[in-house]
């Protein structure tokens, strides 16, 4: 009897050892973790005086507060989700006073309600689609702080993959630049931003995690495993 081969997943982030998500793909795949964006620091100065500090990711966090001498004069943190709150507590020992859903039209709904009339400094990337700073619009006073620039590889090969799992816009960018979908491949998105990024290339065909975590987003691979 013929024993069918394990599929290929990729992903567009590298994975650490203590992934949840490699920890419930690994044995079943022929898995691939790898980030097709690149990241560099871009230097800000002083950072400016408001009355929240909000932070997209994880990545938005450590270009920021690494570039800062004195943390212990910071706002009130804000983060987009778990992830990020976790992250800036493991790393900085720093407790986010508001975390998002990861989503950015219930994560904006919900900060809206503590940042009315207030100045926000969003610390983010170069080409930051700035969601949560655009939805909630007038309702504050916004100012941003680009911290680091994040780019597409060019450079990359990959072979053929069954499962894809895209935790960017830009990471969507990136790999549709180098190769053409397949209508067989299972296609999975973080989040509906991501979702968007897919649509514009025509791929409507999708699943998105039901929360945007490793945990989930390894749940929906699993349901094409």
């Amino acid at each position: 009897m013929q024993i069918a081969s394990q599929p290929t997943v990729f992903i567009s982030r590298d994975l650490e050892e203590d992934s949840v998500f490699k920890q419930q793909l690994a044995s079943k795949s022929n898995l691939i973790g790898c980030s097709l964006i690149q990241f560099k620091a871009i230097a800000f100065g002083d950072l400016p005086v408001g009355d929240w500090l909000f932070f997209y990711s994880k990545k938005g966090i450590h270009y920021c507060l690494s570039q800062l001498d004195d943390l212990d004069q910071l706002p009130p943190i804000a983060v987009i989700g778990q992830a990020s709150a976790d992250f800036l507590w493991s790393k900085y020992a720093i407790k986010a006073q508001f975390v998002g859903t990861g989503q950015p039209e219930a994560t904006a709904l919900a900060f809206s309600k503590l940042v009315r009339g207030k100045k926000v400094i969003f610390a983010q990337a170069q080409h930051s689609k700035q969601s949560v700073q655009q939805l909630l619009g007038k309702s504050i006073f916004s100012c941003k702080v680009i911290s680091y620039q994040n780019e597409i590889k060019v450079d990359f090969k990959l072979p053929p993959i069954d499962i894809l799992v895209f935790t960017s816009p830009l990471n969507v960018m990136a790999y549709f630049n180098q190769y053409a979908y397949r209508s067989t491949q299972k296609i999975i998105s973080i989040g509906r931003v991501t979702a968007k990024a897919l649509n514009a290339l025509g791929i409507t065909t999708l699943t998105i995690a039901a929360a945007p975590n490793e945990l989930e987003l390894a749940t929906a691979c699993l349901k094409f495993i």
